[in-house]
């Protein structure tokens, strides 16, 4: 069936929210047939087979913060109460949830007292009830467009929960776990499937990628490292096909689905004797040899330093987005598939 939707986005990295989202549909293999970006809002039309899925890719998305089903898209707020009939005439009350993004052509309060308003004229079976209503209408308003709807998942993340802080071991270099999902995502990894990461540091990848049901094998070269990422994932309890301790340049794996990673870069993280242009070399050799056809290659490094075209090493380039560290440091998401 085709369905449109509306995916409200977190705006932490709009170009690295709009990527996991778009990735996370196709895990699920949902088909993205149009796709429009407003500020934080993806519109997209799509083809699947079942409304579960869309909610599935949301769930393990880390930055779809609300799926909205459209019943009507406008220029301004004067609705058509008819298409709401079917939600509304089996129920006794209702509640206006509104949103503004990019406009400050309403607050959100007016929107909720003009959009009650009709609903109340139109319909006389219904109140409100701003606590627990039966129904929530959702108003989303963001650049020139009032998209009408109804929520069908709104859910906390919980990456507050198991925050790198929070763990019994940490480095530095420690991935935040939001980041380490996004990551994940990006590399349209499915259940079932192993994923690799050569330089785990702390086990951020791991522990977000077995949460997701995903097999994890983890590499590095740090004794205390390898140690600390298995504390780290018994206190998340998770588990993983493997932990090795090993010069991941020289990497003792054959064959994984996917590889995520953030190689170490000498700022934060040491490089265990290499220079970080071998390291880079080396895992790109790795990925070349490790990943079928077809395979995800994501990884990060520092903006300027210079890494092999894709094409050269028999890869394509699906994304690629920077994002803003603290002071100068700038990093580089690298997403490649191999060919």
């Amino acid at each position: 069936m085709i369905e449109r939707y509306a995916l409200v986005l977190s705006y932490d990295y709009p170009k690295l929210s709009l990527y996991e989202s778009l990735s996370c549909l196709k895990s699920e293999d949902i088909v993205v047939l149009n796709s429009i970006v407003k500020e934080r809002v993806l519109l997209v039309e799509v083809q699947l087979e079942n409304e579960k899925q869309i909610v599935c890719a949301a769930r393990r998305s880390a930055t779809i913060k609300e799926v909205v089903k459209p019943i009507q898209l406008l220029k301004d707020l004067e609705i058509d109460v008819i298409s709401l009939e079917s939600i509304l005439k089996n129920v006794q009350t209702f509640g206006v949830r509104a949103s503004c993004f990019s406009t400050r052509k309403f607050s959100s309060q007016e929107i909720e007292r003009i959009i009650g308003r009709q609903i109340l004229d139109a319909f006389s079976n219904v109140k409100v009830n701003l606590k627990n209503p039966d129904v929530w209408i959702r108003v989303i308003a963001v650049e020139d467009l009032i998209i009408i709807g109804v929520s069908i998942f709104r859910e906390p993340k919980g990456f507050h929960k198991r925050s790198a802080g929070k763990r019994p071991f940490l480095i530095a270099s420690t991935l935040k776990p939001k980041l380490a999902l996004s990551l994940i995502n990006l590399s349209c990894v499915k259940k079932g499937q192993i994923l690799l990461d050569p330089f785990c540091g702390a086990g951020s990848i791991l522990i977000e990628a077995a949460l997701l049901g995903i097999e994890t094998i983890g590499c590095d070269i740090f004794k205390k490292h390898v140690q600390g990422t298995k504390a780290n994932l018994k206190w998340a309890n998770v588990d993983t096909l493997g932990l090795i301790r090993c010069d991941s340049c020289f990497l003792p794996i054959r064959k994984a689905d996917v590889i995520v990673t953030d190689p170490p870069y000498g700022r934060e993280a040491p490089v265990g004797g290499h220079s970080v242009e071998e390291i880079y070399e080396s895992i790109i050799r790795n990925a070349k040899s490790v990943l079928r056809t077809g395979g995800s290659f994501v990884f990060m490094h520092p903006k300027g330093f210079d890494v092999s075209s894709p094409e050269v090493c028999s890869f394509a380039e699906l994304y690629k987005v920077e994002i803003p560290v603290h002071g100068s440091l700038v990093r580089v998401i690298r997403v490649w598939e191999k060919k």
